[in-house]
């Protein structure tokens, strides 16, 4: 019961992904020096995730509306059109071009993509998405990934656009680290706007303590890391006390699952 219910959090996805190359290294952002940062590009490539269905699909994602974007600097200028297939559009303002959010996401997920849904029928203007990761209390950006609509003469129209950061290693750990999305429309008026900007994930099961928690799960059992995850997030504490059991061989009742469940799903209404 217990793997079944399990491996559901190990996920394998495929994602078509995309990107094009962009000016970032050469520029500061808002004040933020990424010149030295670790910038990823690439060609475009036409696709996306499909749509997971009834939780078959191991991706998971995160929408951040463009009017939860907050502007850069403060003589940014801007209009929202969310009913008429714009979205964010700027329309003017100082030397930035820039929208910034924070993603709302779960602590020790990997990000696997970035995607970008907005317009460009510019001939000169583009819009782009960069993640930055930020060391916490103060630091330098560790890292960026850019997702964009591409060289300003390509015009590609509305569209999808992602990058992929599967390879990354990206794991949030929000105690030690900052997360930022941030918007980039060089133009200024409605042939370049953002609707939205998409963050997928993967669900990922703590990693295995050196030192076994139950004597009857050693290491070397193939089911350690996964039983040691349930005693560290509270969801049991085994069969026996003293000494410290598992009983991993054991059939489970239905109250035992109510406990499993509840301590799992977070099942506690204090009001």
């Amino acid at each position: 019961m217990k793997r079944r219910q399990f491996s559901m959090l190990v996920f394998a996805g495929m994602f078509v992904l995309s990107t094009v190359g962009s000016a970032m290294a050469q520029q500061k952002l808002a004040g933020i020096d990424v010149s030295h940062a670790d910038v990823r590009s690439g060609p475009t490539v036409v696709g996306r995730p499909t749509s997971p269905l009834w939780g078959t699909v191991d991706q998971v994602l995160v929408t951040i509306s463009a009017e939860q974007f907050v502007p850069a600097d403060s003589s940014e200028t801007w209009t929202y059109d969310p009913f008429n297939g714009n979205g964010r559009i700027r329309t003017g303002g100082g030397g930035f071009m820039w929208f910034d959010a924070a993603p709302d996401l779960p602590a020790g997920v990997q990000i696997m993509q970035i995607e970008m849904e907005g317009c460009d029928t510019s001939a000169t203007a583009h819009i782009s998405t960069y993640l930055f990761v930020t060391p916490s209390p103060s630091g330098g950006i560790a890292l960026a990934r850019l997702a964009t609509s591409g060289a300003d003469a390509n015009v590609p129209g509305c569209d999808f656009f992602f990058v992929d950061t599967s390879a990354d290693n990206i794991f949030v750990d929000r105690w030690n680290n900052r997360y930022t999305l941030r918007i980039e429309i060089s133009g200024t008026d409605n042939t370049t706007s953002v609707r939205a900007v998409r963050v997928y994930y993967k669900l990922r099961v703590k990693p295995a303590p050196v030192t076994a928690s139950f004597t009857d799960v050693p290491t070397s059992h193939p089911f350690f890391q996964y039983i040691e995850a349930l005693k560290a997030s509270g969801v049991t504490g085994g069969c026996v006390a003293s000494p410290p059991q598992y009983c991993p061989n054991d059939p489970v009742t239905r109250g035992q699952m109510a406990v499993f469940l509840s301590r799992l799903v977070g099942l506690h209404f204090p009001f």
